[in-house]
């Protein structure tokens, strides 16, 4: 068995985590629960998943909820490009 590993920029995912101010980019709104240090617990995501090509880019890393995150990975094609969309619209929130 052939494992591929993508080395992960560590300073990506932790940038679209504070770009989003605690907010999952596909339902904008506030993260369901804080991480130990008192900051909404967000998971980041690759729009074009590393295995299919992806880069890891801040364009192609939206920050999600753990709920959003999971649906992202079990949803059909269909509604991914649908997820993958409105993630792209919230990519840059306005201060």
């Amino acid at each position: 068995m052939i494992i591929q590993q993508h080395e992960r920029i560590s300073w990506i995912a932790e940038h679209a985590k504070r770009l989003v101010k605690g907010l999952c980019q596909l339902y904008n709104q506030p993260a369901h629960f804080k991480n130990i240090s008192g900051e909404p617990y967000l998971e980041t995501h690759h729009i074009i998943w590393l295995a299919k090509g992806g880069k890891d880019t801040i364009a192609n890393t939206v920050a999600l909820c753990p709920n959003s995150q999971r649906k992202m990975h079990i949803q059909n094609v269909k509604k991914i490009q649908t997820f993958q969309a409105k993630c792209s619209n919230t990519q840059n929130p306005s201060d």
